[in-house]
């Protein structure tokens, strides 16, 4: 059975079930898809066939539709997380325009406003935590930013752990990079690789290639080093 209040909740229907619709053309174009939960405006709007999808809030996962019928399984908590979304799926969004221009990216995790919600997201697997965390993250895999615009500008590096506010914020393309600590690394840009960079302001010289595989450990740490 499905549960549907609202004008057009639901509306193109046909042999969807378990699916719970709640507000004005909140999952309209729905018609084999099962399980979804839409609550706002034209949230889950375009999806046709996708399964097992929660949108919750002001055209939440508003372009999703499944590449292949049965796909989903979508968490978008928020007024338009994940609103650009595509075919992705297994992806999980809380906070306003979170994963907000992502399309295929897979398995993401996005805690946050506009927390990796600048960059079209087609990267898997990464997780961003915080205001403005991986806001850019475009291509870029296997990334864990934490905190209040950590690691804003990265697009396609790979494998990076960022934790603390501005930390790694300048960083773009690097692969493989620990960095701890409030404003650590902060002004790196190029694609370093390898480095350790643990403490406040630690690593936060415009580092070059030079410095992959960096130990940096403590308040300021290897600041001049480039």
């Amino acid at each position: 059975n499905n549960t549907a209040v609202g004008h057009a909740a639901f509306y193109s229907n046909s042999s969807g079930t378990g699916n719970v619709g709640l507000g004005v053309s909140a999952g309209y174009a729905n018609t084999t898809g099962l399980y979804n939960t839409a609550v706002g405006f034209q949230a889950l709007a375009t999806n046709i066939d996708g399964d097992s999808n929660t949108a919750i809030g002001r055209k939440a996962l508003f372009t999703f539709e499944a590449a292949s019928d049965g796909d989903g399984e979508n968490t978008a908590v928020g007024a338009l997380s994940a609103l650009n979304l595509t075919t992705g799926t297994g992806n999980t969004a809380v906070g306003k325009q979170a994963l907000a221009t992502s399309t295929t990216g897979l398995n993401n995790t996005a805690i946050g406003r506009v927390a990796m919600g600048g960059g079209n997201t087609t990267g898997n697997n990464n997780v961003a935590i915080g205001y403005f965390a991986g806001y850019d993250l475009t291509s870029g895999t296997g990334n864990v930013i934490v905190g209040k615009d950590s690691g804003a500008n990265i697009t396609t590096g790979i494998g990076n752990v960022i934790l603390g506010d501005s930390a790694g914020t300048s960083l773009v393309s690097g692969h493989n990079n620990v960095i701890i600590g409030r404003e650590a690394g902060d002004s790196v840009t190029t694609t370093i690789q390898k480095d350790v960079i643990i403490g406040y302001g630690a690593g936060s010289g415009v580092l070059t290639t030079a410095a992959d595989g960096l130990v940096a450990i403590g308040s300021s740490a290897g600041a001049a080093i480039t």
